[in-house]
């Protein structure tokens, strides 16, 4: 038994504890809707992904995909400034000394090869018109785009998100 003391109306009663209860089902369920929302407070949301981890992902995509303008973030339409100042900034955010990130190294190979490609006149020349017929290709058969891509919303990596989201929320849930 404890005493509580309410300021308010300066009364003391005195209470017993209560026995913790697991919250419904339904409370769980709406815990994982509003924080789809983003309704809840930050230590209930699913943590957001820094800049640098953004862009070694999409270093790796675009260089997965035979994309080197993708890669280190330029237009094709270019100029060999414009290239070497994307290409820099990329570098930057990939370097494997300022980017925590364990696919960093390769992330930062990957953006340095396709400026090796791209700034060398000749064999820029040799990319575009590879990557023409690549593009004229994929707009004739848009199965063959669809293998090139990430996998989609329900993909492994997503659905292996949505589960430990979901432990997380229940475990933080329980515990609370």
């Amino acid at each position: 038994m404890t005493l509580r003391i309410d300021l308010v109306t300066a009364s003391i009663a005195a209470t017993t504890k209560m026995p913790r209860r697991r919250p419904p089902p339904q409370t769980v369920l709406l815990l994982l809707l509003a924080a789809q929302a983003n309704a809840l407070p930050k230590w209930v949301r699913w943590p957001g992904k820094t800049k640098e981890q953004k862009a070694v992902e999409r270093v790796l995509n675009e260089f997965e995909r035979d994309e080197f303008y993708g890669c280190i973030g330029a237009k094709p339409s270019a100029n060999a400034a414009q290239l070497k100042k994307a290409y820099r900034a990329t570098a930057k955010l990939c370097h494997p000394d300022k980017n925590g990130d364990s696919r960093a190294p390769s992330a930062f190979d990957a953006a340095r090869d396709a400026y090796d490609v791209l700034s060398d006149p000749d064999a820029r020349r040799e990319y575009d018109r590879r990557r023409q017929a690549r593009l004229r290709e994929e707009k004739k058969n848009p199965k063959k785009k669809a293998r090139l891509e990430p996998s989609g919303p329900l993909g492994k990596a997503w659905r292996y998100r949505v589960w430990v989201f979901m432990s997380w929320v229940l475990v933080k849930t329980l515990l609370a």
